[in-house]
Parts: structure tokens; C-alpha cells; sequence
């Protein structure tokens, strides 16, 4: 017998969780395998006994159970999904906490729909976590195994995600998507006690911008900085209680209005501090249209194990000899809740929430648009390309491979079902290429002045030769408004020199925009290296962390604020080391690449990095792990490693040209190398011009651009 790879879930029809544990797996095999016909009570013997049918059944449920049905049923993450932030900043256009803007409520849980549809959730939600209790109904103990989300619905990436309210109609909608319900009062107490993590409830005064999203982005900043200063004992995956109020399932859906005006109400309990008592008692006196910045729906998935047997929350909570154990709801006989529901969105015709967007690109190159749409039924896509239909382009995404200046045009798509349709368009502009030259080039007494023209936004490597063979890249340039000057300081010293330049694909590591103000962000707190805290002042101020207070000179609006003292020892330094940091630890570098970040330090400083041999695979600015030699380049000595001199009280950006280096030993052998032709930016190497003075350093736009040929 094969293993299904998909949950299995019973949903009994009303009334059947009154009958007998064995009449109900009898039921459920049959439901199950319709062609095996279990044979009348009393009959378990001969060739094809019940008895082993359903011993072969209800184990092959119990290892989907455990190895299986504990990751949400969503497709990956698109590779273009925007961040938890990007998407958070899209939903202010579309608030309305008022029955009268309902247009927009409607709008902005059409996008979160949308978003939590195409999968755009860290990958640490997909996963669930078992959570396993007893209770006690009627004399008779009983146990219950079920699976939930690790922590409320969000959107974004791993380390970028918006924790994002909405209405139970929602929370309903996309748990019924999903097999899912959302947990009652009682499974949040059983949660909240089983959260390794628990962070105190972040509560802000009451008032009408509670349900904005501006308000419920301050508090998502909020708890993302509460979690990650601690994702060192608690790693993001962690199960996390604590940090919202959850919407439940009670009988308070339907009856005990605390509001006799409000007859359809969303439900909301928890936010448990950490002494576990909670700040929200259950409570219905809130419109189903309702969600303020405190609410979080959190994901039960519906297949549970109950006394060893197969089950469905719904037939648990139906069942007044058992609901008991995950239902303490005192509406109803014996803790039932007979509508273990909210009432979810009438059949909706299709609705895009993820329109194609407009591009302009050059000729030759390769064009994807990407649309999604939620509604009911089976939806079906078809693209066009100036009204016409394009063949065989019924896909969520179209490309279009080596474009030229005649498939330029109205690219648009139909989403369609038997409810209805939805179309969107986006524009593709096909121009020529900006091409990149020097404009000018001068010799002056302080060298070779060259001028650089090319596209705008675009980044471009100047390298430099003697001979015409050995090219060496001297200067990365950002196009900004028109061509951009360049002084080569060394060509003073040369009988001949030669510049060529090319367009650098940039990838960025970490600009800290997305980050919570206050947090930890790649980089850990400077006395976390043993390999240097000897050098350091550890009474005095030591930090690492996200700062929106920042001197002029520099376009960001955050960046990360480090701080230390030296005690004035001799060849000191400092190891800023990104091990296992709380948020985008170890990031993965190639070691073709040039590394620029931008520093601006309160003290002239010299400055190395620190490169760990990990000889990951992973992709570029992703955790490429914690093992493998160090090596540091851009420095000639190691007693201390002196590198790069920043002058103190101004931005500067630094550039490392890693394959074209000078490298030196730290824990390795003092060669670049890598099985993969990749490493980690393990740290940066900070040592002193002089003197035991406050050091307090900026850091900014990591990113790394590929060298051409």
C-alpha cells in the first residue's frame, strides 16, 4: 500500500461524533478506501479481516500525521514576492476602519489574501508545530495531538515579515484554503504554555489609528525587535506566544453579544503575559469587519489525532462528550461549539491582487509578468498581447525570451471563472540600450580625470591595464544623473595606462531599511568576539544595533549604530563578526565579486574583512553557514590587520575587489579559496589610528557586484 503524501481530513457529517470510537473508524476506513467493505460487527476473521485493514489504515494516517501533514499546503515563495515591508508600506493606500470605506477593508484583505495564496510567507510558517495535551471530560481522560503555525499569519521573507491583522471573514477564508480553523480560547492557552518563546505583550493607547495599517506597522516593528533579540536561544521557526491577541473559534460567534448591535461579531481572547495571564478575556463586542494592530490570526490545522484515532477539530467541538478537551466555552452544553465557524465571503468572481507591472528593458533581453487572483471556483488565465490571445499562455506568469522593439505593447491578462472575470494590463517598453563610454579623459598632476556616461541607476566596474592583457578593476561607478567623474590617483606614477568598463550586476546583502529600529541586524554587538573582547573597554558602552539618527550624506533613512572603547593596549582591533548573527547572519559572498558597503566613523579607523571558507552553496546574501577557515583581505599585516583608512566625520564607501586582494591568515592559510568559488562576510576588521577614545561607527548598503571579464 502507497503512503499518501497529502493529509488526510474527515469531516463527518453533524451528529456522527456521537457514535462509537469503533463504529467512527469503521466509517472513516470506508470513507477512506471505499472499496474495502468492512464486514458487520463481530466479523473480524478470515482472508481479508477488518481488524488489519484498519491497523494498515490508521497507521499509514499516523506517519502522514508526523511526517507530512505539518506544512502549510502553499506553492514556494515567488522569487520577485515583495518583503514583509515593501508589501506592509502597498497596504496604506487601501486602510478604512469604517463601515463606510468596506471598499478598502475589501481591497487590502483581497492583497493579504492574495499574498498568503502565491505563498509570499517565511519559509520558518511553513512548517507547524505538534502541540500534544490531555483533559478530562466526564471522568474519562483523553489526549490530543494537532498542528499549528509557529507564529501568527505574516507576509514577507524570513527575516522581512509583516505580521498582518485581518478579519476573521479572512482568517476563515484562508484557513478553509489551507484545512485549517483557527483555535479556540482553551488550544490558546495549550499554545501559549507550549511557546518556547514568549514575549511580553507590546500594547499601544487606545484610539481610532488602532486599526490603520501605519499603526499596525509600528507594531510589527515593535515585536519583530522583540523577537529577534532573542533569536539566539530562539531561532526564527520558533513556536512564539505572547505577542498577539489571537481570533478564535467560540460560541460567542453566534450568541452572548456583548454589543446586543452586534450580531456578527469576530472573537478575540489571549495576548498572555508572562506570567500567563491573559490581557484579553474572550470577547465579541467588535463588527466581523474589525482588526486592529493587536489581532493575529493563528492556523490549527484541521486533521488532528485524538486518543491515538484520526479526527477533525469540527468533530471534536461538536461533540458534547469531547469537546471538552480543546473547548472551555461555557455557551453551550458541555463546552460545544455547534458552529465551529465563522461565516466566510459569498462565491467571489475573480480578483487580481497581483497585477502584472509595466517594464522598460533593452533589447535581447528576457521578460517574465506575473499576475494572481484569488475567487471561487476554478480560475483559468490567458494572456494577450495587444488584445490578441497569446498561444498557450494560460500560466499565473508569461516570458518572453531575446525581446526585440516590435514585441513592444499592451501585454494583459484574463482571469476568468464561471462567476466572472478580471482583466489587467501592463506595458512593455522595448529601447535601446544607454550605451556606457568614457566622455573625456585628462592627465593632471594628480592623475587621470575620466568622465563616465551610461544608464541611469546602473553600476559600472572601471578597470585599468598596462599592457592591454592584465586588467584590473580599480572603481565601481553609480550612475546617477548624467556622466560621472573619476580620478585614478595612480596613473600619476605610470608611463601608460588603459581603462575599460562594464555594467556590474549588484546584488544587495543588508541596508538595514527593513529593519526594526533597535534591533540586531547581521552584525553582532562588538564584545561578542572572544578573539577581541581583551581589547575592549567592557565597562563602557558596547552596541549593535538599527538606528534611524543619522548625519547627512547618506540617502538611507536607517542604518546599523555600532559602539566601543579600546583599553589602549597595543596592536588592538575589533572582530564585528555577522556568526549566527539575529538577522541575516553569515551572508553568502562570491569571491569574484567586489564588496562595497558605507561607513561613517566618529574616529579615523583602518578597516579589513574577514572571509570564512564555508564553500556554501547557497545564494548570494542567503546564510551560508558558520564553518571554514577565515582569511582576511584588503590588508598587508595581521598583527593587527590594518586595511582600508576611513577618515572619520564623513560617509565614505568602501570597495573591495576580493579576487584582486591582498590576503592574509587569520585562521587559514592566508589563499582565498572555496570548492564553490564562495564564502561567508564572516567580520570586519576595525583597528584603531590611535588612542583609547569612544569609537561609535555607521554602517551601511552592503552589497556586492560581479566583476566582468
Amino acid at each position: 500500500m502507497k503512503t499518501r503524501r497529502h493529509p488526510i481530513v474527515l469531516d463527518l457529517p453533524a451528529g456522527e461524533g456521537e457514535r462509537s470510537n469503533k463504529t467512527k473508524s469503521l466509517q472513516q476506513v470506508q470513507r477512506l478506501h471505499p472499496h474495502l467493505n468492512p464486514l458487520p460487527p463481530g466479523r473480524g476473521k478470515g482472508p481479508n479481516p477488518v481488524g488489519i485493514h484498519y491497523a494498515v489504515i490508521l497507521l499509514t494516517f499516523l506517519l502522514q500525521f508526523s511526517a507530512f501533514a505539518q506544512t502549510l499546503n502553499l506553492p514556494p515563495r515567488p522569487a520577485d514576492a515583495p518583503t514583509g515591508t515593501a508589501f506592509a508600506q502597498s497596504l496604506i493606500p487601501l486602510a478604512g476602519p469604517s463601515s463606510s470605506n468596506n471598499r478598502n477593508i475589501s481591497a487590502r484583505e483581497a492583497a493579504i489574501c492574495g499574498q498568503i495564496l502565491q505563498g509570499n510567507i517565511p519559509s520558518w510558517m511553513r512548517q507547524l508545530t505538534l502541540i500534544t495535551t490531555n483533559g478530562i471530560v466526564n471522568g474519562t481522560n483523553h489526549t490530543v495531538s494537532y498542528y499549528v503555525t509557529r507564529d501568527y499569519l505574516a507576509i514577507g521573507s524570513d527575516t522581512d515579515y509583516f505580521l498582518t491583522p485581518m478579519t476573521p471573514l479572512l482568517g476563515q477564508y484562508l484557513a478553509n484554503k489551507l484545512n485549517c480553523t483557527m483555535p479556540t480560547s482553551k488550544m490558546v492557552n495549550h499554545i501559549w504554555t507550549a511557546a518556547p518563546c514568549k514575549l511580553a505583550p507590546s500594547p499601544i493607547p487606545w484610539g481610532p489609528e488602532m486599526v490603520t495599517v501605519p499603526v499596525f506597522i509600528d507594531h510589527n516593528n515593535t515585536v519583530r525587535g522583540q523577537r529577534f533579540a532573542v533569536t539566539n536561544t530562539h531561532p526564527l521557526g520558533t513556536l512564539v506566544g505572547g505577542d498577539k491577541k489571537d481570533v478564535i473559534i467560540s460560541g460567542r460567534i453566534y450568541t452572548a453579544f456583548a454589543n446586543a448591535s452586534i450580531t456578527k461579531p469576530v472573537v478575540i481572547y489571549g495576548w498572555h503575559q508572562l506570567n500567563g495571564t491573559p490581557i484579553q478575556g474572550v470577547y465579541n463586542g467588535h463588527e466581523e469587519t474589525y482588526a486592529d494592530y493587536s489581532h493575529g490570526v493563528r492556523l490549527v490545522q484541521m486533521g488532528i489525532i485524538f486518543n491515538g484515532q484520526p479526527n477533525t477539530v469540527t468533530n471534536i467541538l461538536t461533540n458534547p462528550n469531547l469537546a471538552g478537551v480543546i473547548s472551555n466555552d461555557p455557551y453551550y452544553t458541555s463546552n460545544t461549539i455547534p458552529t465551529p465557524r465563522y461565516p466566510t465571503f459569498n462565491s467571489t468572481a475573480p480578483i487580481i491582487t497581483t497585477p502584472p507591472a509595466a517594464q522598460t528593458v533593452t533589447p535581447d533581453s528576457t521578460v517574465t509578468f506575473r499576475a494572481f487572483a484569488i475567487g471561487d471556483g476554478q480560475l483559468t488565465y490567458q494572456w494577450r498581447w495587444n488584445g490578441t490571445n497569446i498561444l498557450n499562455a494560460t500560466n499565473t506568469t508569461l516570458t518572453l525570451i531575446n525581446v526585440q522593439t516590435n514585441q513592444a505593447g499592451n501585454y494583459s491578462v484574463a482571469v476568468s471563472s464561471s462567476l466572472g472575470s478580471a482583466n489587467a494590463t501592463a506595458v512593455l517598453s522595448v529601447v535601446p540600450a544607454t550605451p556606457v563610454q568614457f566622455e573625456t579623459i585628462t592627465k593632471t598632476t594628480n592623475g587621470v580625470e575620466l568622465t563616465l556616461s551610461g544608464a541611469s541607476g546602473e553600476s559600472y566596474v572601471v578597470q585599468a591595464s598596462t599592457n592591454l592583457i592584465s586588467w584590473k578593476p580599480i572603481s565601481v561607478l553609480a550612475i546617477t544623473n548624467g556622466p560621472l567623474p573619476f580620478v585614478d590617483l595612480e596613473a600619476i606614477h605610470l608611463a601608460s595606462r588603459y581603462y575599460k568598463a562594464g555594467h556590474g550586476s549588484t546584488s544587495w546583502l543588508n541596508n538595514f531599511e527593513s529593519a526594526a529600529i533597535g534591533s540586531g541586524n547581521t552584525f553582532l554587538n562588538p564584545i561578542s568576539s572572544g578573539s577581541t573582547i581583551s581589547f575592549l573597554n567592557t565597562n563602557a558602552p558596547t552596541y549593535a544595533y538599527v538606528t534611524n539618527n543619522l548625519p547627512s550624506g547618506n540617502t538611507s533613512s536607517k542604518a546599523l549604530a555600532v559602539g566601543w572603547t579600546f583599553t589602549g593596549v597595543t596592536n588592538a582591533w575589533l572582530r564585528l563578526t555577522t556568526f549566527n548573527a539575529p538577522q541575516l547572519p553569515n551572508p553568502t559572498i562570491a569571491f569574484n565579486q567586489a564588496l562595497l558597503f558605507d561607513i561613517y566613523t566618529s574616529n579615523s579607523l583602518h578597516v579589513a574583512v574577514g572571509v570564512r571558507e564555508t564553500g556554501t552553496s547557497a545564494e548570494i546574501g542567503a546564510n551560508g553557514g558558520d564553518t571554514g577557515s577565515i582569511e582576511w583581505i584588503g590588508t598587508t599585516t595581521t598583527t593587527p590587520p590594518r586595511g582600508r583608512l576611513v577618515p572619520a566625520g564623513e560617509w565614505t564607501t568602501l570597495q573591495f575587489f576580493i579576487p584582486h586582494e591582498s590576503v592574509r591568515a587569520f585562521t587559514g592559510d592566508g589563499i582565498l579559496s572555496s570548492a564553490t568559488g564562495k564564502g561567508v562576510l564572516e567580520h570586519l576588521a576595525f583597528t584603531p589610528v590611535s588612542g583609547t577614545t569612544e569609537h561609535r561607527v555607521l554602517l551601511d548598503n552592503f552589497r556586492v557586484i560581479d566583476l566582468v571579464p
